[in-house]
Parts: C-alpha cells; sequence; structure tokens
C-alpha cells in the first residue's frame, strides 16, 4: 500500500519492495480499504499540523479546478525560504466566505508572520475583499 503512497521510484525501490512483500495475496478490496484508510490519516495529519515554530514572509491563495471541483489552496514562504502548501478547501467559488474559512483555519493552526507580509493575490474577488 505505501508503495502507492510512496511512488515506485529508484529511489525508494527498497522501501517499495518491502511494502510489495507485505501485501502479496491481499484482495483488491482489502488493498482499497488500506488504501483508504492510510490516505485519510495522511489528510488528516496535514490538515491538523501546526505551524507555531514557523515564521512567514510571503503568503499565496488561489483558486484551482481539479476535475471540475475548486479548490482555494493556500502557500507560505517561510523566513527560512521553505515553500509550504499550508492547507486547502473545496469551494464553489473564490468567495469572501470560503477565504475567511481557510485564513481563520491557519490562524488557529499557529500561521504568524514576520513584520512585513507579502500577499500575492490574483484576480478573485473574495481575495480582493479579503485583504483589508
Amino acid at each position: 500500500m505505501r508503495s502507492v503512497l510512496y511512488g515506485i521510484s529508484q529511489r525508494k525501490f527498497g522501501q517499495t519492495a518491502e511494502h510489495v512483500a507485505e501485501s502479496f495475496g491481499r484482495s483488491g478490496s482489502t488493498t482499497g480499504r488500506v488504501f483508504k484508510e492510510e490516505t485519510e490519516k495522511a489528510l488528516k495529519h496535514f490538515m491538523t499540523r501546526r505551524f507555531d515554530d514557523l515564521e512567514f514572509v510571503a503568503f499565496l491563495i488561489n483558486g484551482k479546478t481539479l476535475r471540475e471541483e475548486q479548490i482555494l489552496l493556500a502557500a507560505g514562504l517561510t523566513t527560512k525560504g521553505e515553500k509550504i502548501i499550508l492547507g486547502f478547501v473545496e469551494a464553489k467559488t473564490e468567495s469572501h466566505s470560503c477565504v475567511v474559512a481557510l485564513l481563520q483555519d491557519l490562524q488557529e493552526r499557529g500561521f504568524q508572520t514576520a513584520m512585513t507580509l507579502l500577499v500575492l493575490l490574483d484576480g478573485g474577488k473574495g481575495l480582493r475583499k479579503r485583504r483589508s
């Protein structure tokens, strides 16, 4: 199962080979169930992780369409130059209420800024409205 999550590549061949041996003889439904459980755990960890120990100098929020679904994605750049995907929400549009919900979630998880924060916006009305 983890081979799907790791991706099959030469760099991680050893890890992949171990997990292929473990899953030998698994049914398709068992593999699907395990994949779903592992994916749910990974997503929960991603969406609840804290940012208390990081300080950000730049912030980007943008809407993307993925298979006919709209997703608002937030990314940040730390004072150490690390680019980090902070979170996302499903949304029908880049509306003000969706942007506020995403920003509130990030703030609750410890998102902190340096003295000055560069905020990158595109043409989304909800993003421009929240700027104030």
